[in-house]
C-alpha cells in the first residue's frame, strides 16, 4: 500500500515537473535587453519542447528639421544588418518602413513576434505580429517608423521565431 501511494506520487511529481517545464517554456517572456545590440546578433535557444531563435538588429533614425527649402537632404538606408531608417525630415518625410520576408524552411509552423527596444520603440509599429508561418512560406511584415519628434533615436528590433519540436505542439501557436 506504501509503495503504490509512493509511485502515485512520483508520477504526480514528475507530470507537474513537465507541466512546469512546458508553461515556462510555452510562455517565454522576453524581458528588455540590458543592453541594445550594436551588430546583427542571432540567438539560438533550445529547450525541451521549443526551438526559439531570436534574431536582433540594431536600430537608428536621425529626424532633422528642414533648413533650406529648396533642398531636401533625406536619406533611406537599405542595410540588411539593421533597422537604419535612415535621416528623415520632421513634418516632411517622417516616415519610413522596412519590409520583412522571413522564411520557414522548418518541417512545422513558426510562430514570428515582433518587439522594439531602446527610445526609437515608440516610433516603431508592425503591421503583423504574432503571425504563423507555415512550412516552406514567409511572413511578409511591414516594419513602420514614424517619428513625431526631432532628434536621433537608437534601439533594437528583435524578431523571434518560435518552432515546435513534435507535431502535436503544432497546434498551440496557434492559440498563444
Amino acid at each position: 500500500m506504501k509503495k503504490s501511494k509512493n509511485i502515485i506520487r512520483l508520477i504526480i511529481f514528475v507530470i507537474s515537473l513537465s507541466l512546469l517545464l512546458f508553461l515556462s517554456e510555452f510562455f517565454n517572456i522576453e524581458q528588455e535587453p540590458e543592453v541594445l545590440v550594436k551588430n546583427l546578433s542571432i540567438e539560438q535557444r533550445d529547450g525541451i519542447f521549443f526551438k526559439n531563435i531570436v534574431y536582433r538588429y540594431p536600430a537608428e533614425v536621425n529626424v532633422i528639421k528642414l533648413l533650406d527649402e529648396s533642398k531636401i537632404n533625406i536619406g533611406v538606408s537599405s542595410d540588411t544588418d539593421k533597422f537604419n531608417f535612415g535621416r528623415l525630415v520632421f513634418n516632411v518625410t517622417p516616415a519610413s518602413s522596412k519590409f520583412l520576408s522571413i522564411p520557414n524552411n522548418d518541417k512545422r509552423a513558426a510562430k514570428i513576434n515582433i518587439k522594439s527596444y531602446g527610445n526609437i520603440s515608440p516610433f516603431i509599429t508592425v503591421d503583423k505580429n504574432n503571425i504563423i508561418v507555415e512550412p516552406g512560406t514567409k511572413g511578409e511584415i511591414t516594419v513602420k517608423l514614424n517619428a513625431s519628434r526631432l532628434g536621433r533615436y537608437v534601439g533594437e528590433v528583435d524578431i523571434f521565431i518560435k518552432l515546435p519540436k513534435y507535431d502535436f505542439l503544432v497546434p498551440l501557436i496557434y492559440v498563444s
